[in-house]
This record gives structure tokens, C-alpha cells and sequence, in this order.
């Protein structure tokens, strides 16, 4: 896993996907409407802070719904992993894919490799 510290423009939490920087910093995802950078790893940090994110290969983080191995995975509105499956013609920013099948709460590994995938 290939590991970079950011400033944290508001409080990230362990295991979450994060967004590009903007102003201020790095913020937790909000949902897949927004370019994903990585996700923080277990240390998280306040507002203002530094947060170390990683940003390739394999890292870990908190589902937020069922997963299966292999799927693709994008940010819901807590920063946490759900399976990527937009309406068609929608588009989704997509964090990489499941590595193992996981259920909410779990914390499990992606394969981090940002895209955008559009429903058919």
C-alpha cells in the first residue's frame, strides 16, 4: 500500500473514503458524486490534522453494505464502501474493487484503483 499525509479540512474517520483536496484539506466521501482519492487508514484524525491516506494497492475499509469479492466499490454518504452499481446512464466514481465479500461494519480490503463507471 503506497501511504500519503494530507491536511484534514474536517474530522476523518478510521477505514473512509476520502475526496480529493479541496480548500482546506481532505474530506470524508459523501457518496460517489465526487472523485475519490484513497481511504484513511486506522488512525483517522480531527479537523485541521494530518491524516495518512492510502492511495494504491491494497488498503483497508469499513463497508457500509453486502459486498461480493470482485465487485466494485464506491463511497455511500458516511465515506464507507458500498458495491457501485449506478442507474443507467448515471455515472459513479468508483474506489476500486472488493477484494473479499464483507456485510456493513465489516473492515476488509479494496484494491484501490479509482474510476468512473457508467450503468448500462
Amino acid at each position: 500500500m503506497f501511504v500519503k499525509s494530507y491536511r484534514a479540512k474536517t474530522a476523518i474517520r478510521p477505514y473512509r473514503i476520502v475526496t480529493y483536496p479541496q480548500a482546506g484539506g481532505i474530506s470524508e466521501a459523501q457518496g460517489g458524486t465526487a472523485s475519490l482519492l484513497g481511504c484513511s487508514i486506522e488512525t483517522g484524525a480531527d479537523a485541521k490534522g494530518v491524516v495518512d491516506i492510502a492511495l494504491s494497492n491494497l488498503a483497508e475499509v469499513r463497508f457500509g453494505g453486502t459486498v461480493a469479492a470482485g465487485e466494485p466499490v464506491t463511497a455511500d454518504a458516511e465515506g464507507c464502501a458500498v458495491k457501485a452499481a449506478p442507474a443507467s446512464g448515471a455515472q459513479v466514481f468508483v474506489l476500486g474493487f472488493a477484494v473479499e465479500a464483507s456485510v456493513s461494519g465489516d473492515i476488509g480490503d479494496v484494491r484501490v484503483s479509482p474510476f468512473i463507471l457508467t450503468g448500462v
